[in-house]
């Protein structure tokens, strides 16, 4: 993995991510003040914990705060941010115009103990399969698969090398672009 340039800018921007108009509003003002962005990472943070989300316990609105965290304001990033990278790639073939989504295992393995993010990352890796199919050739749709929580502690779950992850996205040839990147397990 490389560091960017020492002129790069770094912003932060604080925003409640399932406040649809607040989350349209930041993006569109990173865009303002930034440009228009080449490459997206979208990492949500859920709220729930492992063991914390038990069948028959869990309320049934912390679910919908959880679909919320995953899959609502990835769609409003996707929306703001999509037709960007696509006017990208029709403008300048040199570009690798990327939207990745950091996610996690239990996307596909499931997890009773946490079955609500369980849920809620299974709709994710929907949605991405979706954007990677609408955008085919035009922008590179990718999902990095994490098998645990990011601990710099765990070489397989470490900041670090997910990271590279997204980097070896970035770097693959259109004509061989992978949807599912799995990091640590």
């Amino acid at each position: 993995m490389e560091r960017s340039d020492s002129d790069a800018t770094i912003r932060n921007y604080t925003v409640d991510i399932t406040d649809q108009l607040a989350l349209t509003n930041a993006v569109e003002q990173a865009i303002s003040e930034l440009g228009h962005p080449e490459v997206v990472v979208y990492a949500d943070h859920s709220t729930t914990l492992p063991g914390f989300s038990t069948i028959g316990v869990y309320h049934p609105q912390k679910i919908v705060k959880d679909f919320e965290f995953a899959n609502l304001a990835l769609y409003t990033t996707a929306t703001v941010l999509m037709p960007h990278l696509q006017r990208l790639a029709q403008s300048n073939p040199a570009a690798n115009p990327c939207f990745f989504v950091n996610s996690e295992v239990i996307a596909h393995r499931p997890q009773t103990s946490n079955f609500s993010k369980s849920m809620a990352k299974a709709a994710q890796a929907s949605l991405v399969k979706a954007l990677a199919e609408e955008n085919k050739g035009v922008v590179h749709v990718a999902l990095v698969m994490v098998g645990g929580p990011i601990n710099h502690f765990n070489p397989l779950t470490s900041p670090a090398y997910v990271g590279s992850k997204f980097w070896d996205l970035y770097l693959q040839d259109k004509a061989h672009w992978e949807f599912e990147m799995n990091c640590g397990w």
